[in-house]
């Protein structure tokens, strides 16, 4: 099993691309797409620094160890997995290990390997009951963008934003 194109392109999107070798926000030298000598070589540390006078091939060689890596990190998940994945499942994991190099140990993959995909805890619903409308319910954290944004308050403690309302009601607007 590989990676889908989507996968591919999403885990690419998340990493960036950068022809030369740089530190992360970790401090740890990292070169292309996310590679780090963590996995194999070449060992971003001690190629030479600065970008490549060619970007071009500064950009094939990127895609290059992108290219190895991937079929290492895409073996090691059908290696630690014993369920059957959809290619979806598949592409996250390839990512998740990607990006940790976790897969053989993680609880994620316990889980899946005992067929337990559903989480072991409730939802936060922000009450002691999910809502009752109709719709499929989220959990109140991730409910949406704007459910992490805090109301505005205005220098009496009132949310600016009921202000706004009633005043536009009382308006007509």
């Amino acid at each position: 099993m590989q990676m889908t194109d989507r996968g591919l392109l999403t885990l690419v999107r998340h990493e960036g691309i950068v022809p030369g070798p740089y530190r992360d926000v970790k401090q740890v030298w990292t070169f292309g797409i996310g590679h780090t000598a963590a996995a194999g070589a070449p060992d971003p540390a001690t190629m030479p620094h600065g970008m490549p006078e060619d970007l071009d091939a500064g950009i094939r060689e990127a895609f290059r160890v992108f290219r190895a890596d991937l079929a290492r990190y895409e073996v090691a998940v059908l290696r630690a997995v014993k369920v059957p994945l959809e290619p979806h499942e598949f592409d996250a994991l390839v990512s998740f290990h990607y990006n940790t190099g976790s897969i053989a140990k993680a609880v994620l993959t316990r889980h899946l390997n005992a067929d337990d995909r559903l989480p072991r805890q409730q939802p936060s619903w922000g009450g002691s009951s999910p809502p009752r409308s109709g719709r499929a319910a989220r959990p109140s954290a991730i409910s949406s963008p704007r459910a992490a944004i805090p109301p505005e308050r205005s220098p009496s403690g009132r949310s600016t934003a009921s202000a706004r309302s009633i005043s536009r009601d009382q308006s007509g607007a």
